[in-house]
């Protein structure tokens, strides 16, 4: 299948049609409404001053549980699955609070150092052009899949 130009008299496949894009005011618009990159930068806001992770590099369950309430997040702590009360002992079980933290690292809008992440200064500023930070945020789309996939 390496080859699959060459076989069968040289067919290329069909060309993809042209895709016309917004002019940027309609594109700072919807990045301006992002779900996603709200939840970032209120996850960078929250970051601000430093956050410990354990000792294998997740958010604290204290802090997970501040940040479901805080992102709006589906997660549930200590679920109650039929009649049976399921303890969350990581944040690594939440998965939504898990996928943000790793967009954020990714994106480069928090960094971990010595067991702390923080926000970098340039994100979560009041004024800030959204369609900017929207595109840095999804040009780390390749980056974050790897990420995902640690889960």
């Amino acid at each position: 299948m390496a080859n699959h130009l060459t076989a069968a008299g040289d067919e290329r496949p069909p060309p993809l049609p042209l895709v016309a894009m917004p002019d940027d005011a309609t594109l700072a618009t919807f990045a301006a409404e992002s779900v996603a990159l709200a939840r970032i930068r209120r996850f960078a806001q929250w970051a601000a001053p430093g956050r410990t992770l354990t000792a294998t590099g997740r958010l604290r369950l204290a802090d997970a549980r501040e940040l479901i309430s805080l992102l709006d997040i589906a997660d549930v702590i200590d679920p109650l699955i039929g009649g049976k009360v399921f303890k969350t002992t990581s944040s690594e079980e939440l998965y939504e609070t898990s996928v943000v933290f790793a967009w954020a690292r990714s994106a480069r809008v928090v960094r971990v150092v010595k067991g702390v992440a923080g926000r970098l200064r340039r994100w979560g500023w009041p004024g800030r052009d959204s369609s900017a930070d929207a595109a840095r945020q999804y040009s780390m789309g390749r980056e974050l899949a790897v990420q995902l996939l640690k889960f």
